[in-house]
């Protein structure tokens, strides 16, 4: 993790940045997604098909969310972050504190954008 954190320092908002060396991890993404704070990211694992969203999305209770509103530091940011994550294709996806969306994850976050 500390690998990814240096790489990721200085990202640029829509950056995404690329590791294909990094086998283990099957070339993972990080991606730039501020609102909940200015310097949140996801780790997108596309040969994984996994979305490690952060503070970014949730799922509780069979529903998907994005960021809790109290906490965010900027929503009008949060919610341009959250339609670039919805492009992803992604079944998996780790979110808010732990939670874990097993199947249909981007199916979901579409479903919550419209």
């Amino acid at each position: 993790m500390r690998v990814l954190l240096y790489f990721a320092y200085g990202l640029l908002p829509g950056r995404v940045l690329t590791y294909p060396n990094f086998e283990i991890y099957n070339s993972p993404k990080i991606i730039h997604t501020p609102g909940h704070t200015p310097g949140h990211l996801c780790l997108y694992l596309p040969g994984r098909s996994l979305l490690i969203a952060g503070d970014l999305l949730r799922y509780d209770q069979g529903e998907v969310a994005g960021p809790v509103p109290g906490f965010t530091l900027n929503l009008a940011e949060a919610i341009n972050s959250l339609k670039q994550v919805a492009k992803l294709p992604f079944d998996h996806m780790y979110g808010y504190h732990g939670s874990f969306l097993e199947q249909g994850a981007d199916k979901a976050v579409q479903a919550m954008m419209k």
